[in-house]
Order: C-alpha cells, then sequence, then structure tokens
C-alpha cells in the first residue's frame, strides 16, 4: 500500500471507474464508489462478480488473494 494513503474515493463508474476501483479495492485499499444512476450502484455486486470471474477464466489472480468486499448498507454509495 501506498505509504499515507489508506482510501480511494472513485466517482463515475463507467468502464474505467469501476476497473480502477476494483483495482484499488483489490490492493487492500477501503475504495468508496459513487455514480449518479441508481442502476449502475445496484449493479456493483454483480459486476465485481463478473471481473472476479473473467480473472479466473485467464488464469489471473483470484479471489482468494484480494480482500474485496462490497456492502450493501447504502443505496447510492458503496464500498467494493
Amino acid at each position: 500500500m501506498i505509504e499515507g494513503i489508506g482510501k480511494v474515493g472513485v466517482v463515475g463508474l463507467g468502464v474505467m471507474g469501476f476497473d480502477i476501483a476494483f483495482l484499488y479495492a483489490m490492493k487492500g485499499f477501503h475504495t468508496s464508489v459513487y455514480d449518479a444512476s441508481k442502476a449502475v450502484m445496484e449493479s456493483l455486486t454483480s459486476r465485481r462478480e463478473q471481473t472476479l470471474e473473467r480473472l479466473k477464466r485467464r488464469n489471473r489472480k483470484t479471489f482468494e488473494n484480494y480482500s474485496c468486499r462490497l456492502p450493501t448498507s447504502r443505496a447510492y454509495r458503496k464500498r467494493i
């Protein structure tokens, strides 16, 4: 982890925003995300699972190597 940085925030969860947030979360950073679209925010869990499956198929890192979690407690602000 980069010294002095423990939290990351990403606004806008298009392809690039989601991937940036996902990578920081995989590396152990507390990652908060936001998108103006409720549908995008509600799809975070399935997008995370799809990304993990894609990485497994490509023999890349697996979920067990990372501490990426996505709580479901907030409607428009979620932590990956």
